[in-house]
């Protein structure tokens, strides 16, 4: 079956909106494998998912722009990790299909929100994953991993120094001058 031009420029223009995120999508993969987040499972990708689009519902509701950018960053983690994991790790399309029924249109237009938002999309992805890879692992199953490898989760280290954790700025992530007052800011 031939594609339509249509069809082509379409997936050629989709190609190269993905390769300027590639970057990105390294180092996130990069960050799950350290900390093994390698195994998929529909339900639990679908939860992880849930719980940033009640992130981003509750920053909307807070009017928090930090919050706002902050939980797209985070969706766009947690996407790109379930589909590594997904692509990876399962021979079943049909768990892949149900993951991908509604939550790719939310992914592809996390960039665009964010520069909607009046923030530079790659930047603000800068500023979350220095927030995420500052956290250290819990040293008891730091031990654990490293004498029978990988299991379970990454766990944080709940009494990692709060001088050691990186807090993400996304004011320097401007696209234009903006003012902020308190938590919101405007063009």
């Amino acid at each position: 079956m031939n594609k339509s031009l249509e069809e082509t420029v379409k997936e050629h223009a989709m190609d190269k909106e993905l390769m300027k995120y590639e970057e990105i999508d390294k180092r996130i993969i990069a960050w799950g494998l350290e900390r093994g987040l390698t195994e998929f499972n529909v339900d639990n990708e679908n939860r992880l998912f849930a719980e940033e689009l009640q992130e981003f519902n509750d920053a909307l509701e807070a009017d928090d722009t930090h919050e706002l950018i902050d939980s797209q960053c985070d969706m766009y983690v947690v996407y790109t990790q379930t589909m590594s994991k997904a692509l990876n790790n399962t021979d079943d399309s049909q768990d892949i299909k149900l993951l991908h029924k509604d939550n790719p249109a939310i992914y592809f237009n996390i960039p665009h929100v964010v520069e909607a938002l009046g923030f530079d999309f790659n930047q603000c992805m800068d500023e979350c994953l220095k927030e995420i890879e500052s956290r250290k692992q819990d040293p008891a199953q730091k031990k654990e991993w490293e004498k029978n490898g990988i299991t379970g989760k990454f766990q944080k280290w709940k009494e990692q120094p709060e001088n050691t954790l990186y807090k993400a700025d996304y004011s320097k992530c401007l696209l234009h001058t903006i003012e902020c007052v308190d938590k919101r800011c405007e063009v």
